[in-house]
């Protein structure tokens, strides 16, 4: 579970984010990032029933890319706002897979810090 500072929830920032942000693709998730005034970056996870039908499978893919997210927070960029949404074949991949290209597709969107 993302700690509660760092989950986007209002449906007028998620909405902003929408309208407003810029998109990054990979094969199994899409990201849209839009700048914010905070001191952190919020996070969205987004399944949709295209991915399944059933919730479960829903759900675990979310939980799953959550804690992908989870043990970068350390490293990210503060100030923005993410929605991350599942796509195609998500909930059939193994969280290792999950955990990389989420870290690849942070750095390549800028979304982590530069050493």
């Amino acid at each position: 579970m993302l700690p509660a500072d760092f989950r986007l929830r209002k449906k007028t920032d998620i909405d902003h984010v929408w309208k407003k942000g810029r998109s990054f693709a990979t094969p199994i998730f899409s990201l849209k990032i839009a700048k914010n005034d905070l001191l952190v970056s919020r996070f969205a996870v987004v399944i949709g029933t295209k991915i399944s039908k059933r919730a479960v499978i829903r759900n675990l893919a979310k939980r799953r890319l959550r804690e992908a997210i989870r043990p970068l927070i350390p490293q990210l960029v503060a100030g923005l706002d993410v929605i991350v949404m599942g796509r195609g074949k998500i909930a059939d991949t193994s969280f290792d897979d999950i955990s990389g290209t989420i870290h690849f597709a942070f750095e390549k969107s800028g979304l982590l810090k530069r050493p």
